[in-house]
């Protein structure tokens, strides 16, 4: 017997997703994916309107040049899962993202961790690593660089499917 949610042959899903609801914190995503028998995945996320990560990240638009405007940033993803016992699985995925505001760079992505299903749900664990993430901004005519470094994070996610 194949665990539920396991499929045959090639995947392809496409969604919206909507979030916030502030000026300046909503971010909708149009992501598009192919897989192939729920082990592999290859996706593509397109944001028309991402903010810029030096107005969300503390420099109000009143003191820096083009802060706060919304622009097109995307990013590439790949995802292995791989089944273990009964509805235990090992996930591994890397990606990179690709801001597209003014002074914003790509930085990459990992991720590896375990998830299990119990019944319409699955529950996810899991470490992710970025790389350093840097941007410009102007801030009174003078141009500094921001950065933050390579850190990881362990991320729990809950995923109901009805």
């Amino acid at each position: 017997m194949r665990p539920r949610g396991e499929r045959h042959g090639m995947i392809f899903e496409l969604r919206f997703l909507r979030y916030g609801k502030r000026d300046g914190l909503r971010y909708d995503e149009i992501n598009a994916a192919l897989g192939y028998k729920a082990f592999w995945r290859v996706s593509v996320s397109v944001s028309p309107n991402a903010s810029d990560l030096y107005f969300t990240n503390s420099i109000p638009p009143a003191f820096s040049d083009g802060a706060g405007k919304s622009h097109w940033a995307t990013s590439v993803e790949t995802t292995f899962h791989r089944p273990l016992i009964d509805r235990l699985a090992a996930d591994a995925g890397v990606g990179v993202s690709i801001p597209g505001g003014k002074g914003e760079s790509s930085y990459r992505y990992a991720s590896i961790g375990l998830s299990y299903g119990i019944g319409d749900v699955n529950v996810y664990a899991s470490r992710i690593w970025t790389d350093t993430i840097s941007w410009e901004y102007t801030f009174i005519g003078e141009t500094f660089v921001m950065r933050q470094p390579s850190h990881a994070d362990w991320v729990g996610t809950v995923v109901w499917t009805f």
